[in-house]
Parts: C-alpha cells; sequence; structure tokens
C-alpha cells in the first residue's frame, strides 16, 4: 500500500462494520495520509479497536494528529513502535491519554526516541487515566532518571497500570530501589520487563527482596540478557519460594554456572514455588545441566522453561513482522 489517493480507501475501510483491527506496520503514511486516515477514525462508524502503526515513518507533529483522532474514538489498542516520535509525541499521546474521553488500554512505544523527559509527561498522564493497563517503552533512552519518575507514578494508588515494559532502557541498579519500592506498595502492577539492562548482581537483589515481601503482587518478571551473575541464583531461589505470586521469570540468554542453576532448580523442586514458566535456553547449558532442567520438568508439571517465551505475544501487541529465524 503506497498510494491512498483522496482518503476514500480509509474511509471506506475503516466504516466496515467488523473491522476492529488494522496493522499497516511497515508502510509509509506521510503528513497528508495520516490526517486521511485520522478523518476515518474520528467517524462514528469506526469500529477499530486495535490500531498498529509501526515503522510508519510518523513524526512527532503527526503524532499529535492520531491523539487528537483517537479522544472519542474505540480504539483500545495503539502501537506506535519503531516510529520517531520523541518527547514532543508522547507529550500529545499524554493529553490524549489524560481525556476521560480516551478508552486506551495498551500503548506501545519502543523504538520511538524517547528520553527520561516522555517519562515526566507520562507521570501526569499514569495518574489521571484509569483505563490504561500496559504501556511499552521498551528500546528508548530513559536511563534511571525516567524509570524513577515512572515509579514516582506507580507509587500512588491513583495509578492502575498493570504492565510495564522496560527492556533496553540503558537502566543499571540505582533505579532498583526505587522499582523494588513499587513492587512491594503497588497492587496493580502484575507484569514488569526489564530485560536487557545493566542492573547487575546489586540490582536483582533488591528486586529479590521485594518479591520476598509479602505485599508483592507480582506475577511476571522479565529479566532476559540482563548483566548479573551467577552468584544471585539464592536471592532468586529465595524469592521463588517465598513469593506467593510469581509465575512467570524470564531469564533467557542468560548461561548461568552449573552450581547456581542447582540452586535455582532446588527451588523450583519446592513445593512453595508456584512458577509455571521459566525463560531459559536450555541447549546453551552443558549436558549436565541440561539434564538437571530436563529432570525439573519432569517433576514439577506445571513448569515449562522455554527460549524466546515471549517473542510471539510481544510480535503480536508490537504488530511487527517476523524478522527473525524461528528456528535459531
Amino acid at each position: 500500500m503506497a498510494d491512498f489517493g483522496d482518503g476514500s480507501l480509509f474511509h471506506t475501510l475503516l466504516q466496515l462494520p467488523h473491522l476492529k483491527y488494522l496493522n499497516l506496520y511497515g508502510t509509509y503514511l506521510s503528513m497528508d495520509v495520516t490526517e486521511k486516515l485520522c478523518a476515518a477514525l474520528r467517524c462514528s462508524a469506526c469500529r477499530v479497536e486495535e490500531l498498529l502503526l509501526g515503522k510508519c515513518g510518523i513524526s512527532s507533529k503527526a503524532c499529535g494528529i492520531i491523539a487528537i483522532s483517537l479522544i472519542n474514538s474505540k480504539v483500545k489498542h495503539l502501537s506506535l513502535v519503531e516510529n520517531p516520535l520523541k518527547n514532543k509525541g508522547v507529550m500529545s499521546l499524554c493529553e490524549m491519554l489524560k481525556d476521560p474521553s480516551c478508552v486506551l488500554q495498551s500503548l506501545m512505544l519502543s523504538y520511538c526516541c524517547l528520553t527520561f523527559i516522555a517519562c515526566g509527561h507520562l507521570y501526569e498522564a499514569l495518574l489521571s487515566n484509569k483505563h490504561l493497563s500496559l504501556l511499552d517503552l521498551g528500546s528508548n533512552f530513559l536511563e534511571d532518571t525516567g524509570v524513577n519518575l515512572l515509579c514516582e507514578a506507580l507509587k500512588d494508588p491513583n495509578c492502575t497500570l498493570k504492565e510495564l515494559w522496560l527492556p533496553g532502557c540503558f537502566l543499571t541498579s540505582q533505579c532498583c530501589e526505587e522499582i523494588s519500592a513499587v513492587l512491594i506498595c503497588n497492587r496493580n502492577l502484575k507484569t514488569l520487563k526489564l530485560g536487557n539492562n545493566n542492573i547487575q548482581d546489586t540490582g536483582v537483589r533488591q528486586l529479590c527482596e521485594a518479591l520476598s515481601h509479602p505485599n508483592c503482587n507480582l506475577e511476571c518478571l522479565g529479566l532476559d540478557l540482563c548483566e548479573f551473575t551467577s552468584d544471585c541464583c539464592k536471592d532468586l531461589a529465595l524469592a521463588l519460594t517465598t513469593c506467593k505470586t510469581l509465575n512467570s521469570l524470564n531469564l533467557d540468554w542468560k548461561t548461568l554456572d552449573h552450581s547456581g542453576l542447582v540452586v535455582l532448580c532446588e527451588a523450583l523442586n519446592h513445593k512453595r514455588c508456584n512458577l509455571k514458566m521459566l525463560g531459559l535456553d536450555k541447549s546453551a547449558f552443558s549436558e549436565e545441566s541440561q539434564t538437571l532442567l530436563q529432570d525439573v520438568e519432569k517433576k514439577n508439571n506445571n513448569l515449562n522453561i522455554l527460549h524466546h517465551p515471549w517473542f510471539e505475544a510481544e510480535r503480536n501487541k508490537r504488530g511487527t513482522r517476523l524478522v527473525w529465524n524461528s528456528r535459531n
């Protein structure tokens, strides 16, 4: 799709009564075309609930137009991944989120050229919006400063966010104290993805301490590709046997040494461990370690140890196309 003409295609397409999903990933949308799309979205006959506009060349200015068009729309899921929205674009989206007419539940903003400044705008939006349950900020230069701002919002009882994705956001252990405080006081947050961040052993230990707290309600934690050592396995093991809610832990792309894996597997076999999914690439371990992991799966019928456990679900949420060989 390259030539959208006078916009009649959008007008006709988006008025189809059964059309609730529209994915234009990888389709360049000029400013003129974006305006035509938004005009169709504003039409009362439009029933689209999932709008995926990843890698469409959408600028911060175009993002502002999209934000205005969605205030009174039926769109509940919006993906703008891989667009140069920058902080100004997010500011427009936050104004949309603060509007009581906005019903958006999921907002995907990975690879959108954002910095910690965007988190300042999101702070206010998270406190006022009661519908948004999933926020994806992966692969943006948020740093610890930005995440600390988000944590201030998450610690507020008015924040109802359930899932926060922060993989590859240039985080260190410095923000883990604030994140841990969120895990203890926030009753709504169920999923936290921190993969591909340099949180090191110090950060993992702080997170594990929070998981062991009786007030922690987290169900899903992503630490895949994070920088930490096998010395954390004791802390992870304790968290697995004390946290009653944690059922999914992603440690994919981590090659733990055998002694650390033994400690982890002892916890996985414990009757108080409720884990159902462990992200690990079994083929990356020694034969001895692979046997250990296989034995755990045999003993624990509820546990699945998987490589790339979230890839397909994340790709569907972001609306991105398959760009890797699943056999790898």
